[in-house]
């Protein structure tokens, strides 16, 4: 059990109405789970981030709203500071809260944070990119990865499925995974240099994510994301794709894109709970 969730004073609101997205495949005992919104609800519309210019107070406000409509301790959530690269910190009990209070506290350089301890909420920031909730529920651990188009040609889906094997004994096809909200293949149009890295990149997959138009090009993150997990193993049916675009949501989430580059963001969360400690009968 982690230290302080025993005697910790943080309840659910019941009661809220807050628009929680929940992905389908993530709705199982012993898993929390959620991702925020963008809503007139809250200050700042929901706003969970503090690199944006917005009131401190306010964001912390929001934070704790948040934690309440998806049941989890806002001191314990766990925040990277993530800079579009491919690392994947192992979170344990000491990192409970990096991140929850401020941006100095959080774990730096990190696009993806994984754990197998039970009761701290791990979260991801996203305003276009593709938010990764990774279950393992066979061995009991979870991730939570923010995948830009950087992330993605560099491989980030590919090397959490590793980093978990790694740590926690994973096999791939055991993983549910679900996308949050993020920027469509139609509305996602890139450069030249996004279509070159990824063709000359790291990633093996036989997924074809470049739309080439008379308007330009556009590149499907998606579509990118899936086609490297199904080549690490990941069962094409265990991975459930949000089909909200951030961009034409019309604002029902934030949007670099859309609504431009000081906009909020909103979090991706996922969380073991208690019940989700691992089946020693399995492991014999």
């Amino acid at each position: 059990m982690l230290r302080g969730i025993e005697d910790s004073s943080h309840t659910v609101d019941r009661t809220s109405t807050l628009p929680v997205h929940r992905i389908g495949l993530l709705d199982v005992p012993g898993l929390t789970h959620g991702i925020t919104s963008r809503t007139p609800d809250l200050p700042l519309y929901g706003n969970m981030s503090f690199m944006v210019g917005d009131a401190p107070d306010l964001v912390q406000t929001n934070r704790e709203a948040w934690a309440g409509a998806i049941d989890y301790d806002p001191d314990l959530l766990v925040l990277g500071r993530q800079v579009h690269e491919t690392t994947v910190f192992a979170v344990d009990e000491s990192h409970a809260g990096s991140g929850a209070q401020s941006v100095e506290t959080s774990i730096r350089r990190v696009d993806g944070l994984m754990t197998n301890v039970p009761g701290i909420p791990l979260g991801v920031m996203a305003a276009d990119c593709v938010p990764l909730l990774i279950h393992d529920p066979a061995h009991g651990a979870v991730a939570a990865v923010h995948a830009g188009w950087r992330g993605t040609v560099d491989g980030i889906a590919r090397i959490a499925v590793a980093r978990m094997t790694d740590a926690y004994g994973t096999e791939p096809g055991d993983l549910t995974i679900g996308f949050g909200p993020s920027i469509c293949a139609s509305c996602y149009q890139v450069g030249s240099e996004v279509v070159d890295r990824w063709q000359h990149g790291p990633v093996s997959t036989t997924a074809d994510p470049v739309r080439v138009t008379s308007d330009g090009l556009y590149f499907d993150l998606r579509e990118a994301n899936r086609g490297q997990l199904i080549a690490a193993g990941v069962h094409p049916d265990r991975i459930e794709i949000s089909d909200v675009c951030t961009q034409c949501s019309n604002g029902a989430q934030f949007s670099r894109r859309g609504l431009g580059p000081r906009t909020g963001l909103f979090t991706s969360i996922i969380m073991l709970d208690d019940s989700s400690r691992i089946d020693q009968g399995r492991q014999s």
